[in-house]
């Protein structure tokens, strides 16, 4: 992926909440997510080399070079101050958390093959997706998704295993919506992921607790 590919990057539709779940940030890009995975802002700051991101559930900050901080709603509209001040202090808030950052040099190397088979599946199908339009839904930023959900949801780890798992019911349900089958539901991928993850028989066996 390359940098300020802002423009390629679809947000959901009908988010379920706006509620702040999870700010990623890969290279200058920053998606934010609901506690449903789902895309609810996105911003780039090409023109920033060394910007933080702290976030609480309905407020971003980003702090630029100079320490001029900004802030911004859920959905990256710029609330109306712009002050100078320390960031540190973002550092020692409970109440914000700093952005979900992807190292995409790192995270390539311990998952090639199973990156590049989600990226040959859609390839495989590339030629129907723009010829429907559905090539803004399945692309590959998805990957960046698998990513969010996984770490909204607090797994330790995304492994090479889940992307196969992800990636095969991805093309479930992009078939699905090829073939104009009626069940096709779902409004982005990430509302995919998300049920993907709530249909595995560990997590069902969690959800099934009663927490006194």
């Amino acid at each position: 992926m390359k940098e300020s590919e802002l423009g390629n990057l679809n947000l959901h539709p009908k988010p379920t909440d706006c509620k702040i779940a999870l700010v990623l940030t890969y290279n200058d890009l920053h998606i934010v997510y609901n506690g449903f995975g789902q895309r609810i802002g996105a911003k780039a700051f090409p023109e920033i080399e060394h910007h933080m991101v702290f976030y609480s559930d309905d407020e971003i900050v980003v702090a630029d070079n100079d320490s001029w901080i900004t802030t911004y709603k859920s959905d990256f509209t710029e609330k109306p101050s712009r002050l100078a001040e320390k960031i540190d202090r973002y550092f020692i808030n409970p109440v914000y958390k700093r952005s979900f950052t992807v190292f995409g040099i790192t995270f390539f190397k311990h998952n090639e093959e199973a990156i590049y088979s989600f990226f040959e599946m859609l390839i495989s199908h590339w030629d129907q997706l723009e010829n429907t339009g559905l090539n803004q839904k399945y692309q590959k930023d998805n990957i960046l998704d698998m990513m969010a959900i996984c770490e909204i949801l607090n797994f330790e780890i995304m492994t090479s295993e889940i992307i196969k798992r992800f990636t095969q019911r991805i093309e479930k349900e992009l078939i699905k919506e090829l073939s104009n089958d009626t069940q096709a539901m779902f409004m982005s991928v990430s509302d995919i992921l998300y049920d993907e993850v709530h249909s595995w028989p560990m997590i069902k066996k969690l959800k099934s607790i009663v927490w006194n």
